[in-house]
């Protein structure tokens, strides 16, 4: 049973990674595109959506490091 739950944590914090390195990648990508200077439907503009997109993705990322480094120490 412990040995599951350990086992599961490490997918939790690789998934956090994929997801994170993945959100990161899409918001960069976007401050390139041509969409930077415009506005969506409801007027807000694409950099700032890009912003909280790459936003999200670098907490995902912190959210990994910091379980890795838990489940690290509690080795």
């Amino acid at each position: 049973m412990q040995n599951e739950i350990a086992n599961f944590s490490w997918i939790v914090v690789f998934i956090l990674t994929i997801l994170g390195t993945g959100l990161l990648r899409v918001g960069l990508k976007g401050f390139k595109s041509d969409k930077i200077d415009q506005k969506d439907s409801l007027g807000v503009a694409w950099s700032e959506r890009f912003g909280i997109i790459a936003l999200n993705g670098v907490f995902l990322l912190l959210a990994a490091f910091i379980v890795s480094i838990v489940k690290l120490a509690s080795l």
